[in-house]
């Protein structure tokens, strides 16, 4: 039996949040792996997780697993703030390890493929988009000495070439994914949870149930799933909830979804099933202000869930517009009220420092977070990321450090024409005591 390790680098909460005193340091499980794992494993292969990130490992410990483990294929998913770090375990794998098969997948090399590339030079292939797919072929191809450019959504190195294959299709029926194998991972309890700012009780874990995002916002990265919205039916989430409740113990669920409510059917026979099979969980998601009405808070009300996370931005309709984030703001107000009065919190997610922000705009959006009384707020520093629309073109707009190490969203890497970093930041202090 062949055997793949899988690592997720390590990032330190330094690094993850700066020194942003608002923020209380926690882990979310790697979905991504786990899915990777989970198909890994049912094909045959056997498979180990590291997650450096969560356990916190340093590069000795990481040498001496990975030596202990001696799996035959190692896989590293890399952030925009773990690239750098991979790339040093890559370094010393090469080094110490220089038979072994290593592949690079996450976000960042599918957002900046030949960019990646150069940073991290010493690995046998790359993996673009989702990869379920992909590294079982990948390995197949490298068990059997076969042609890897006939493998689609990889980036290779031949010579001094770099050569990207053929694009690799959507998944599109999540549910034929095996459930994620959670089991690979330390304690889910004891190294994960999610934002204090997010559960109700513990312990408290985060779930995405969908792929892909049909909006259209200049700062959002979609290379990795797309535009097309993709997601798990209602019975296969209800049976990723009951395995963390009651295998687990998890109490409250994070459905952190680019945009949980995208379906407002599936939403409600996912609440109809949650009722009927009477699971003891309260929950949370993520969606879209534009999506809520009257009936649908009320039904998700009744079973558990106790707040919604909106991408609000900005309290500025220019700001909006240039955002692409095609809402109004009295219609936002309007929902905010509405879900407000039937008893939810709300968290509101601001970004100060967009293109085309100023005095009067940031104004704008105090007088707009002061009106409708926002339970929690979370205030990031607009970054162009690699993979957005904005990424390529933000220098027209502004003064942009484009240093990946510090792409947080709390450091204030990207100032607009009119504005200072200190007046950013003094609205980021503004909007915090609110």
């Amino acid at each position: 039996m062949e055997k793949v390790l899988l690592i997720n680098p390590l990032v330190t909460d330094k690094e993850k949040f700066s020194n942003t005193a608002k923020v209380t340091p926690h882990h979310l499980p790697p979905q991504g792996l786990c899915f990777l794992a989970a198909v890994l494993r049912e094909k045959g292969y056997a498979v180990k997780i590291i997650d450096a990130e969560a356990t916190g490992e340093g590069d000795a410990i990481i040498l001496n697993m990975v030596r202990a483990e001696n799996p035959d294929y190692i896989g590293i998913s890399a952030t925009i703030l773990s690239i750098f770090r991979a790339a040093e375990y890559v370094k010393m794998f090469r080094e110490n390890f220089p038979d072994k098969k290593i592949i690079l997948g996450g976000p960042q090399i599918t957002a900046s493929p030949e960019e990646t590339m150069k940073i991290v030079p010493g690995i046998d292939a790359g993996i673009l988009g989702e990869g379920e797919i992909t590294i079982l072929e990948l390995l197949n191809a490298f068990k059997n000495k076969g042609d890897l450019n006939s493998v689609k959504g990889l980036i290779l190195k031949e010579g001094d070439v770099l050569k990207r294959t053929a694009p690799r299709e959507f998944i599109q029926n999540l549910d034929d994914l095996p459930l994620p194998a959670w089991d690979l991972l330390p304690s889910l309890t004891q190294y994960y949870s999610t934002s204090a700012i997010t559960y109700k009780r513990t312990p408290a874990i985060n779930l995405v149930t969908s792929r892909g995002c049909p909006n259209q916002c200049i700062f959002c990265d979609r290379s990795v799933f797309g535009r097309k919205w993709r997601a798990f039916s209602p019975n296969r989430i209800i049976e990723m909830v009951k395995v963390l409740v009651n295998k687990y113990g998890i109490k409250d669920i994070y459905f952190d979804d680019d945009h949980f409510l995208v379906s407002k059917e599936r939403v409600k026979e996912f609440c109809r099933l949650l009722k009927e099979e009477k699971i003891d969980l309260t929950w949370s998601a993520v969606g879209r202000i534009d999506s809520v009405d009257e009936e649908l808070i009320s039904i998700i009300k009744s079973v558990g869930c106790h707040q919604l996370e909106f991408g609000l931005e900005s309290g500025s309709q220019k700001i909006l517009d240039i955002l692409k984030k095609n809402v109004k703001v009295e219609n936002v107000e309007r929902n905010l009220k509405m879900v407000k009065a039937a008893g939810l919190s709300i968290k509101g997610l601001f970004m100060v420092g967009s293109p085309g922000e100023t005095e009067e705009t940031l104004k704008e959006t105090e007088d707009f977070i002061k009106r409708v009384g926002i339970t929690r707020l979370s205030v990031a520093s607009f970054t162009p990321l690699p993979g957005s629309e904005v990424y390529s073109k933000a220098k027209e707009y502004g003064l942009f450090d484009d240093d990946w190490r510090k792409m947080n969203l709390r450091n204030t890497l990207f100032v607009p024409w009119g504005v200072t970093k200190e007046m950013l930041s003094k609205y980021i202090g503004i909007y915090e005591r609110k």
